[in-house]
């Protein structure tokens, strides 16, 4: 995707997003957990081996410049019910600080590729 998009003059960004069967990446309380977690399903069996694979890649992709940014961390310190489904759904605030993240990260990214910009 990326060099397809290089080679047609526009920008890629490419995004980890969170995932509440990825350890650590959101303090749970007892209501969420019982909407959002199925200990044992597919679910969790493919995150907790595939997201390590991801983020490896990740930084493979960002070492070959690829706009890559992890934001399985974005809710490590959101304690309000984010997540609505066992998959990885998420209700309207979830989706709102996503966003947020990931304008910030694109943001950042043409201000440091704008001439005159901050980046220069």
């Amino acid at each position: 995707m990326h060099r397809l998009c290089v080679a047609n003059g526009t920008l890629y960004f490419h995004f980890l997003q969170p995932n509440q069967y990825l350890e650590g990446s959101k303090p749970m309380g007892r209501l969420e957990r019982q909407a959002a977690v199925a200990p044992g399903s597919v679910f969790e069996t493919s995150v907790r081996a595939g997201y390590p694979l991801l983020r490896e890649a990740g930084r493979e992709l960002a070492a070959q410049g690829v706009a890559f940014q992890d934001l399985t961390g974005a809710f490590a310190d959101v304690r309000e019910p984010l997540y609505v489904d066992t998959c990885c759904h998420l209700n309207q605030q979830g989706y709102r600080i996503l966003g947020r993240a990931m304008g910030r990260s694109i943001a950042a990214a043409m201000e440091r590729k704008v001439p005159g910009g901050a980046g220069d």
